[in-house]
């Protein structure tokens, strides 16, 4: 799984900020060494610069940046104006960055634009600086998921990996943020279908007795 990065989620300026990015470095100079790479669409939502034409070329020539749905934009900005900083070569031609989104507006104040060029720059920086380092990233509510919801429950950013004969890994990195609660599936068990519903457990709740600790 290549090193990857997150910030901390991003101060609020004005209204309530749940958010943040996160840096994955598939190799030191993709820009330089392209890597093969191609793209599937499960539901048809969701947006992805850089997904055509790595489709069409089978490659991917940048960082990939993951961030808040109304913050793409911004990153991808930011994302171009950091490869021009660092490779004098892309005036000869042009680069698409890869920047993906999750929606975090569950969580996230997502009117507030939050999301500064200073804030992918840190998170770029951190990803090089991480490259090699021993420790696995952080996971959770860091980053890009740091507004993720999962089956409504609070979800986040996390890895997997499997090493395959061969000596090849096989890596997953994945933002959580789907379900309805009634689907969680936990090892074969429905155990959303066993939880109380919001609506019950706000009833509960109202009706508690006053010496009740929650």
């Amino acid at each position: 799984m290549p090193p990857y990065a997150v910030t901390s989620p991003i101060p609020a300026r004005t209204g309530v900020a749940r958010t943040g990015v996160t840096v994955v470095l598939p190799s030191a100079a993709p820009y330089r060494r392209p890597l093969p790479a191609g793209g599937a669409i499960l539901n048809g939502a969701g947006e992805c610069t850089g997904f055509i034409s790595a489709g069409e070329w089978g490659l991917l020539e940048s960082p990939i940046f993951l961030t808040s749905t109304m913050q793409l934009g911004r990153v991808y900005d930011a994302a171009c104006q950091l490869m021009l900083e660092r490779d004098p070569g892309i005036a000869e031609d042009v680069v698409i960055p890869v920047v993906a989104e999750c929606d975090d507006s569950h969580l996230n104040d997502a009117r507030r634009m939050q999301v500064s060029h200073d804030d992918v720059a840190r998170a770029y920086a951190a990803a090089v600086a991480s490259a090699a380092a021993p420790a696995p990233p952080d996971l959770g509510a860091v980053g890009a998921g740091t507004g993720m919801s999962c089956f409504e429950f609070k979800g986040g950013i996390g890895t997997a990996s499997r090493v395959l004969s061969g000596g090849f890994t096989l890596g997953v990195l994945l933002l959580t943020n789907f379900g309805s609660r009634h689907r969680l599936t936990v090892a074969g068990v429905p155990v959303g279908e066993r939880l109380p519903s919001h609506r019950q457990s706000r009833l509960r709740r109202t009706r508690a007795p006053a010496s009740a600790s929650c």
